[in-house]
């Protein structure tokens, strides 16, 4: 495990006992890396394979997330490999920052679902 200044995990890969890159049983990733904002919010994650490359995990490789001053996600965008942009969803709340809805677009921008 990795981890920045402030005690946020950062990455986290998986090793067999020699010590050698391996796959998570499950997912299928060898790595997964975190970023966060100055209010120590996760606001990126991305998987890789044992080689380091990026890989695609539950149909993305890489999801990033917009919060607002109070912490509320205001978007998270979906990306696959090369920067392809494959969806996202976006969170509207009212001044009182209560979530009124959620929008979920495909990679065209089209609005596809509203929850």
């Amino acid at each position: 495990m990795e981890y920045d200044a402030r005690n946020n995990q950062t990455g986290l890969s998986f090793y067999d006992c020699d010590n050698k890159p391996v796959l998570h049983s499950e997912l299928g990733h060898h790595k997964i890396e975190y970023e966060y904002n100055d209010r120590d919010e996760c606001i990126r994650q991305a998987y890789f394979g044992s080689d380091l490359k990026p890989i695609v995990v539950d149909g993305l490789h890489e999801l990033l997330r917009e919060k607002d001053e109070l912490g509320n996600t205001l978007r998270e965008m979906y990306f696959g490999l090369n920067d392809k942009h494959i969806g996202k969803i976006e969170y509207v709340h009212n001044r009182s920052y209560k979530l009124l809805s959620k929008n979920y677009f495909d990679g065209s921008g089209r609005l596809i679902e509203q929850e």
